[in-house]
């Protein structure tokens, strides 16, 4: 396998190419710009180096790929390589700790920028953490783009603001994250349960409010007796004349209101009507 690399030194007034041929995973010749000549790694590498030094022609064509392949390809990916530029996204997390109770350990990830130098520090209370602060090594996302995991490892206090800032070619300023502890779980259930306790309070008082709204409007349901006494009205009714006005002070009497005002008071139910011309005197 050969494989090529380019070194640009201030653009690309300097560049180095360096050629490596590789076999099984291991090195065994390589061609340096800056000597001239094929070096060997191996003890097979180096016969092979001495039979291709003596060969001018060859040396030739490594000096000339300098120009034609590292210069040359510096000047159409720079606008890709050089000049991108991709500015990071941070967040906050907090890291559970299982050698101490409660939590002790906050991770900055800074994702998704390019290139990968990029300057992340840790503030507590506007004073920067230098100690008990460890990062991860830069991990690229395969698409042109790199993260990094800073975590800061220091017992973490209530109404103490912590701060990751993060300086990148990027940004005209720096970009930060401010983090604060939420208040104890003790107080956030009982918080929870207030709250519930009101709202389930509030449900209940309109329900309530709306039984007894309701229960106003519906008209009382007869009972046994009464249901007796109106099927008998009903009897003498049909035996008497239809005439309302003789029927009308006995009706008063017994039921509190005229014949018309009754029919007015209940609504017409063609089953019950029907029922009740079927029930026999009492």
């Amino acid at each position: 396998m050969l494989k090529l690399e380019c070194h640009f030194i201030n653009g690309s007034d300097r560049v180095r190419l360096v050629e490596r041929f590789i076999y099984n995973r291991q090195q065994l010749v390589h061609f340096d710009s800056d000597l001239g000549h094929f070096v060997g790694d191996t003890p097979f590498g180096e016969i092979q180096a001495r039979h291709w030094n003596s060969q001018p022609q060859l040396l030739e064509e490594g000096q000339v790929q300098v120009d034609t392949f590292c210069r040359h390809n510096y000047e159409v990916s720079t606008p890709l390589l050089v000049n991108r530029r991709v500015a990071p996204s941070v967040s906050i997390s907090l890291v559970p700790s299982s050698s101490q109770p409660g939590p002790s350990r906050l991770l900055c990830s800074v994702m998704d920028f390019y290139p990968a130098e990029v300057q992340v520090r840790w503030f507590q209370g506007g004073q920067e953490l230098s100690e008990h602060v460890m990062a991860t090594d830069m991990v690229p996302n395969g698409d042109w783009t790199y993260q990094l995991l800073v975590m800061l490892e220091i017992p973490l206090q209530h109404g103490v603001t912590y701060t990751c800032q993060v300086e990148h070619v990027s940004l005209e300023h720096p970009l930060t994250q401010d983090w604060e502890m939420l208040p104890d779980a003790t107080q956030s259930k009982m918080l929870m349960g207030v709250g519930g306790f009101v709202l389930g309070f509030t449900f209940l008082a309109l329900g309530l409010g709306f039984y007894l709204c309701k229960k106003v409007n519906v008209l009382p349901v007869l009972g046994p007796q009464s249901w007796r006494q109106h099927c008998r009205w009903s009897h003498d009714v049909k035996e008497s004349t239809p005439d309302s006005e003789s029927q009308g002070p006995e009706f008063e009497s017994q039921w509190g209101l005229s014949p018309g005002q009754f029919n007015a008071s209940l609504p017409f139910d063609p089953v019950r009507s029907q029922m009740l011309s079927r029930v026999s005197p009492i």
